[in-house]
Formats: structure tokens, sequence, C-alpha cells
């Protein structure tokens, strides 16, 4: 891979993301208030091609990753990508659905 683990050009760009993201909605807005309580798309603080998640139900922990989270971290990375290289590229996605 070209860059690695995550998109270590994402702090050179943040500022760039934020303000394309800004008053922007999430495509799948039952998603987004599912997970966010809006579908304002919030500035990105951190990398969101990697993301950190305690699963369970115990407290402290942040439940289960599903479809609503999965598409919105996949709206966050394509928005740091057309920012980065515009459309310069056609991306491809996959993904593993296994659940054990």
């Amino acid at each position: 891979r070209d860059f690695g683990f995550g998109f270590p050009l994402f702090d050179l760009y943040k500022d760039e993301i934020n303000k394309f993201r800004s008053g922007r909605k999430y495509i799948d807005s039952i998603a987004a208030n599912k997970i966010l309580q809006t579908n304002l798309k919030p500035d990105l603080i951190e990398d969101p091609f990697i993301r950190l998640f305690m699963y369970g139900n115990a407290d402290g922990k942040e439940g289960y990753w599903s479809y609503d989270h999965m598409i919105l971290q996949v709206e966050d990375v394509l928005d740091v990508l057309v920012v980065a290289f515009g459309d310069k590229y056609e991306y491809v996605f996959l993904f593993d659905h296994s659940c054990g």
C-alpha cells in the first residue's frame, strides 16, 4: 500500500477537509441520526481511515459495529479522498461482512 496504515496526509489536509464538510449532510441521514443524533457532518478530529471502537454493552462500551457505523465511516473517508485527490481516481471499497 502506498500510504501504509491509515492516511498519513490527514493532518496536512484536515482544515481543508473540515471546510469542505461544513454544513454538509450525510447521504444516509437515517444512519447519521441513529449514531450521531444529527445528519450534519461534524468536523473530523482524527483520521477516519482508522476507527477504534470499544464494543459491547458494559459500562464505557459503545455497543456493536453496524452498517450505520460503516456507512458514516465510508462517507468520512470519501470526503478526505475528494479533498486530497479530487476526481483523479475512482475508489473501490471491499468489506468483510463476517460476524464472528
